[in-house]
């Protein structure tokens, strides 16, 4: 048994993860957070998610049952501060983070505006 160098939780590692467990190794790879840092954003959602506040857990593996880290960039930098070009933004279930993944700003605007101002409402003045 190995003790994890970066949250330190015990268990047996891939050899060429050497001492860092999977949770902190894809971390900080991917969002530049340890397993205790994605807990703690997750416990300040109240272990939801922060788009539908389906409760989440993380650590489930690829997939539905598991929570998934919302980040957007590629810079690098720590993910407490917020760069122009990299965030993680907070925790979210599969469903949320599939359709805010495959979708702009631009195009929730237009969702936004269909919601308030159905092209049916309209034309008959309802």
């Amino acid at each position: 048994m190995k003790i994890c160098n970066h949250c330190g939780i015990e268990g047996d590692f891939p050899v060429s993860y050497g001492n860092c467990c999977s949770a902190c190794k894809n971390g900080r790879h991917r969002y530049n957070m340890n397993r205790t840092q994605q807990v703690e954003l997750l416990e300040h959602q109240n272990n939801r998610c922060a788009i539908c506040e389906k409760e989440v857990e993380l650590f489930k593996g690829k997939g539905k049952e598991g929570a998934h880290i919302d980040h957007f960039g590629a810079s690098g930098v720590p993910y407490r501060n917020w760069e122009e070009d990299w965030a993680v933004r907070g925790v979210l279930c599969f469903d949320c983070n599939k359709y805010l993944g495959s979708y702009d700003i631009p195009f929730f605007e237009k969702v936004i505006r269909y919601i308030k101002n159905p092209p049916a409402q309209t034309m008959y003045d309802l």
